[in-house]
């Protein structure tokens, strides 16, 4: 929410949506390259700040923040997470 900001580490877990559930609640959702996630009926996911955060399966790293509808944590609405996977070649070559 637009809460104050925790000094303390948060994490929620989260369901994946199909390119086609997110096309139907996010017009225009660019499915190339994404990760649509959530909790239905909102009240928690990501806000302002967490850009860049991790999408995480079992410990591993599957996404990105990117981005989600305003105002943070709306109900019934997705958030977007850039896949890391379609990028691994490009981090192999430069950061690995």
């Amino acid at each position: 929410n637009d809460g104050p900001l925790s000094d303390v580490l948060q994490q929620v877990d989260l369901l994946t949506y199909s390119d086609t559930e997110c096309e139907q609640l996010l017009y225009g959702y660019p499915h190339a390259h994404n990760i649509c996630a959530g909790v239905p009926g909102g009240g928690k996911g990501q806000c302002s700040g967490d850009s860049g955060g991790p999408l995480l399966v079992k410990g591993v790293q599957i996404g990105i923040v990117s981005w989600a509808p305003k105002p943070c944590t709306e109900q019934d609405y997705p958030e977007v997470y850039t896949e890391v996977s379609y990028f691994i070649s490009w981090i192999n070559r430069n950061i690995v």
